[in-house]
């Protein structure tokens, strides 16, 4: 299956992703239609659209997928819409459309504090429990689009479904467990203070359970701000509606922790997909890159404080020092990763190294004398045209790097001082010679997420290649 991010502007979608892949479907398509129940009023009504449109309708239901009659009952109880566009070169497409609400949810407390709680699993009724790892999720009524139009309203019905009656974090469904029956005096759910539209996110890709029809997802990330949240970590009880007999069975038991954002940003990184890869070439300037970053993440702090700039991204991937990748999943939030290749170098003597020690950076200082720890062992950037070349020498790149890294020795006292200038020439070179390089492989931390956020605000750092090497010096 495929997945890529997209925008809407009106009735008109615009993908920068691949043009074959599902979404370079509908680049630069427009809407005609949507279709309404009273366009379809039965299945069979639904099922001679489809064939008109060419759909393998006689495959439905077969193999695992869901029959023409499944899609009717989405439409009829308003869960998706039925569209039809027109594409660029004038072929119709029928689109299946649905709306998710994606709910970072909160205390006014910890709002202040950028901290909102996680759904980390879900029990069933019968005991079966499942890791969950996202965000509040909930579909969204078709009725209920445009949603900003009814913001305050969906974000409440969510929090009532998901969060019906608050238990304590111990709670399970077990042997010394019972079911809780529901009852209408014990719900304390919280109740919704604030909300705040987030993000947008349209996701496009070919349908798993209908095949051959294309399916667009609207996916909207809000912040929602509650009163009566517990100030610990703490699991709900949702349940179903109520069936015949008037009887709402338990249908949930949810459990909710606290956790930063960037902790959540990372958890939902090892549910994602990789929708989109953006690498030297694919945009014409900074400006553009700009554009495309500010569908995803907050651009106001780059460029301010310790924050990078848009230039000096476009100036790394352009010169082919870092990849941005876009990640995406279902219930998660769009993921925007820089990804670098970094080669790890444990520096030791030849002394040194049989006792198995190495030496180790433990803080650096820049030119205008701020200081900052590090406590880890020297790294390199690796450029992606180096490692694309056939003629990369590993063994040269890590000589050059290390002579470069300790070309001049001081004292472990020596310090920069702004206000006496520093000249080069007034110190000793090294003489520093590699005797050595032994290539010690992967570090089992490959492709991880950085676990802390890059001086670019609000996006990930990911560690496509973490080469490491043992050399001796002299």
């Amino acid at each position: 299956a495929w997945g890529y991010a997209a925008r809407c502007d009106g009735n008109v979608m615009s993908d920068s992703s691949r043009k074959d892949g599902p979404g370079g479907i509908l680049q630069d398509a427009s809407l005609l239609r949507t279709l309404k129940l009273e366009d379809l009023p039965t299945a069979e009504a639904l099922e001679q659209f489809l064939k008109e449109q060419s759909l393998p309708v006689e495959s439905w239901g077969k193999d695992g997928t869901k029959d023409v009659r499944a899609f009717w009952k989405e439409i009829k109880l308003q869960e998706s819409n039925l569209e039809l566009w027109k594409k660029a070169d004038g072929e119709l497409q029928p689109v299946r459309t649905t709306y998710v609400l994606r709910a970072k949810v909160t205390s006014p407390e910890h709002y202040e504090r950028g901290i909102f709680v996680f759904n980390t699993w879900q029990q069933y009724a019968n005991g079966t429990q499942r890791t969950r790892n996202g965000l509040l999720s909930e579909k969204l009524c078709t009725a209920e689009i445009p949603i900003e139009s009814h913001l305050q309203e969906v974000c409440q019905r969510a929090i009532n479904e998901e969060m019906m009656r608050i238990v304590s974090s111990t709670f399970k469904v077990g042997e010394h467990q019972s079911v809780p029956s529901y009852d209408e005096d014990s719900r304390n759910s919280p109740q919704v203070v604030g909300q705040k539209m987030v993000d947008h996110t349209i996701e496009i890709e070919a349908s798993k359970s209908f095949p051959g029809l294309l399916t667009v997802y609207h996916l909207y990330t809000v912040d929602i701000v509650c009163s009566g949240m517990p100030h610990f970590d703490f699991n709900t009880l949702e349940y179903a509606e109520p069936d015949s007999d008037g009887q709402r069975k338990l249908k949930y038991v949810h459990a909710w922790v606290w956790l930063e954002w960037g902790e959540i940003r990372r958890y939902l990184f090892e549910g994602s997909k990789l929708a989109e890869r953006k690498e030297k070439g694919s945009f014409n300037s900074s400006d553009e890159l700009r554009s495309w970053l500010g569908r995803f993440v907050d651009l106001s702090m780059w460029s301010t404080k310790n924050f990078g700039s848009v230039e000096e991204l476009y100036k790394e991937v352009e010169e082919q020092e870092t990849d941005l990748e876009l990640w995406s999943r279902h219930d998660g939030v769009p993921l925007l990763m820089r990804v670098v290749h970094l080669m790890q170098i444990k520096v030791s003597s030849p002394q040194q190294v049989k006792e198995r020690r190495y030496a180790i950076n433990q803080w650096m200082q820049n030119s205008k004398g701020r200081a900052r720890e590090v406590h880890r062992f020297f790294a390199r950037k690796l450029s992606m045209k180096d490692l694309q070349s056939d003629s990369f020498q590993f063994d040269q790149a890590v000589r050059t790097a290390v002579v470069e890294e300790l070309s001049h020795i001081v004292d472990p006292h020596f310090q920069l001082n702004q206000q006496h200038g520093l000249n080069v020439a007034h110190f000793q070179p090294s003489a520093v010679d590699v005797v050595s390089v032994e290539f010690l492989g992967m570090p089992k931390t490959d492709g991880k997420i950085s676990s802390k956020m890059s001086a670019m605000r609000g996006r990930g750092d990911k560690l496509e290649r973490g080469q490491l090497a043992v050399i001796g010096c002299r």
